[in-house]
């Protein structure tokens, strides 16, 4: 919204991933002017559901030559593992790190062209102006073409990736040089720790994280069992494969940007899920090819075919039910809210999620508009603010970044020049000082509550 409004990140405020997502959102910003905020938010997710589904197809696509089973087996378990599935519902990015490095690799895979480097630069390029989580992978598809084709592959990579990363970040690196790298260089990779543990990790990227049905039952040694077993598996059946092994280099290398990043969310574990599905559907297409070597093809190997499609879909059934199950959220249907606020000349939300409740609630275009006081990146303000402070833990900039001062006044700043309050029922001055929540009670009155959300107006 606010970049179509003419207000460019880095230089007009805040914003510590690269500009990519905001170029990509660009358009789906213009026809909220001409549908409303709710149509243009609606249509932005529903591309990302295809795009997240063009993932599975490119996943299947890449174990082609290995076999039916071999597709079907990754191209399902993208689709249905609780990794992806609460990941790629939504605008997050890591949805688009794995299409771009699914299609440079469809380009590494083809012999038939000469412009295959420079096709696969170019997607990893655009990855890379999403989230420079792409640069390491970059490096490995570079050194892939190189191994491949020497020099003439490789150049052209290079070529391509450096001119689509040029193309979409060069013009806000002009406008905004010193802010540009300060907030997607330095903010980036000074990000404090969040403190999640590696358990916590591998239970988001085995997808059963919080669900339910589990209670907490999903123990340690549980789950180690199912990690170890798993790669085991794959090890045994894959590691041999030549054509597998620059999968290997690649699930190791996105894997461990996860697992050792300090900062984690639970849509970071998307990352690595491109290329582990890919290594599933080799384990798979190498089981079927064992199964037609079996002496007696005619009844063992149409056995353990036919176990394949009974047990198969039973597993991913259940893993589809166990993504489900882990997907929560909570949806703003209230009319009473939705029309509160659109009586509203400037609405300030105190939830990190700001721009997506202004969205949600059909205000934010206009808001923006009339220049409301606004943080499009909260985490990221705070991030930009509290950079030098000493010792600081994720708590300190988890939601309004109740130790630092330049951050109270920002919100002090943002309550005076709005005329009315929407958060989270019992969070809305979390993280404020005395001074703040004393400013908020004397201008603001509490006017109800529906669906989770409070809402306040100007006394």
């Amino acid at each position: 919204m606010e970049l179509v409004a003419g207000h460019l990140p880095y230089r007009s405020f805040v914003f510590v991933q690269p500009p990519g997502i905001t170029v990509l959102l660009a358009p789906f910003a213009g026809l909220a002017h001409l549908t409303g905020d709710v149509a243009a938010l609606v249509t932005s997710r529903l591309v990302f559901m295809v795009i997240a589904a063009g993932n599975a197809v490119l996943v299947s696509h890449l174990v082609r030559q290995r076999g039916r089973v071999a597709m079907w087996a990754a191209g399902l378990l993208y689709a249905t593992w609780g990794a992806t599935v609460a990941a790629e519902h939504t605008l997050l990015l890591e949805p688009l790190l794995t299409f771009a490095l699914l299609v440079a690799m469809t380009q590494w895979g083809r012999t038939d062209g000469n412009l295959t480097g420079l096709w696969a630069g170019v997607a990893l390029g655009a990855g890379t102006a999403v989230k420079i989580w792409m640069g390491p992978v970059a490096l490995v598809v570079l050194v892939l073409f190189w191994r491949r084709d020497a020099l003439r592959s490789s150049v052209r990579f290079l070529a391509g990736y450096l001119g689509s990363l040029a193309l979409i970040c060069g013009p806000f690196l002009i406008a905004a040089p010193s802010a540009f790298l300060r907030e997607v260089i330095i903010d980036q990779t000074n990000r404090p720790n969040s403190g999640a543990s590696l358990w916590d990790r591998l239970q988001y990227l085995s997808g059963l994280a919080n669900h339910p049905a589990l209670d907490g039952h999903l123990t340690v040694h549980g789950l180690a069992v199912m990690v170890i077993a798993g790669l085991l598996v794959l090890v045994a059946l894959t590691w041999r494969d030549p054509g597998a092994r620059p999968w290997w280099v690649l699930a190791a290398v996105t894997m461990l940007l996860v697992l050792v990043a300090p900062s984690f969310s639970y849509h970071y574990v998307d990352f690595p899920a491109g290329p582990i599905c890919v290594l599933v559907g080799v384990a798979a297409g190498r089981c079927d090819e064992l199964a037609g070597r079996w002496r007696e093809p005619d009844r063992s190997g149409a056995c353990f075919r036919r176990g394949l499609v009974v047990v198969g879909p039973l597993v991913l059934a259940g893993l589809a039910v166990a993504a489900f199950g882990a997907t929560t959220g909570t949806a703003i249907t209230a009319p009473a809210l939705g029309s509160f606020a659109r009586q509203q000349t400037c609405l300030w939300s105190s939830s990190t999620t700001a721009g997506s409740i202004l969205l949600s609630l059909g205000v934010e275009t206009a808001q923006v508009a009339r220049m409301c006081p606004f943080t499009v990146d909260p985490y990221g303000e705070v991030l930009d603010l509290s950079r030098n402070e000493p010792d600081r833990s994720d708590d300190v900039v988890a939601v309004n970044g109740p130790e630092t001062p330049a951050w109270q006044r920002i919100v002090r700043r943002q309550l005076l020049g709005s005329s009315a309050a929407v958060g989270p029922v019992g969070e809305v001055s979390h993280g404020w000082d005395p001074t703040t929540e004393a400013l908020f009670h004397r201008l603001y009155r509490p006017v109800g509550s529906a669906d989770g959300f409070a809402y306040f107006e100007r006394r």
